[in-house]
């Protein structure tokens, strides 16, 4: 699959991660540099990517290789540096009601600088051209303002609350009449 699902952005490359290339980031980021060739910030995985990746890992061995983004992470890279500065995706196909939900982490020294608003809004654009995917789901920690500005600049919209979380969704046809003819 290496290759096959990558995204663009003016600053970015967006990979999606096949299954041994995201096995590689639970060895750590220097394992997935030497697969890939590329350098890795020392962070790129936190605790809770590494407890989320074991979970998309079992899914992914469940799943038809042409579901793994949807189950995978995307590896941000910053094109002029040629580095893994973080790690977003979804966590799973979309829903039967057509809701899929992001989440995302960015390395220290690349934060507050837009990567992840550009990667977010790359993945929204290539989540929507896929039939299934009607709605955009995430949640944030209500005391997380850098993830909840990704999510406003991205489009979505806080629709509630639960419990020390706020809600966010963005519907296709929103996305759709917010881009420019």
């Amino acid at each position: 699959m290496a290759g096959e699902y990558r995204l663009e952005t003016e600053r970015l490359t967006l990979l999606a991660l096949d299954r041994e290339q995201l096995a590689d980031c639970l060895e750590g980021p220097e394992a997935l540099a030497e697969r890939l060739g590329l350098a890795m910030c020392d962070d790129l995985v936190s605790e809770a990517a590494r407890e989320a990746i074991e979970v998309k890992l079992q899914r992914m061995a469940l799943r038809p290789p042409e579901e793994y983004p949807w189950h995978t992470y995307w590896l941000m890279i910053a094109r002029d540096a040629q580095v893994g500065i973080g790690l977003a995706g979804f966590k799973g196909t979309p829903s039967s009601q057509g809701i899929a939900e992001v989440g995302y982490g960015t390395c220290e020294p690349y934060r507050n600088r837009g990567y992840m608003t550009e990667a977010v809004r790359a993945l929204i654009s290539w989540a929507f051209q896929q039939p299934r995917c009607k709605t955009i789901f995430a949640d944030t920690d209500v005391t997380n303002l850098a993830s909840q500005r990704v999510l406003e600049k991205s489009g979505l919209h806080r629709f509630g609350r639960a419990g020390g979380m706020y809600l966010w969704r963005l519907d296709r046809d929103e996305h759709e009449r917010a881009r420019p003819a």
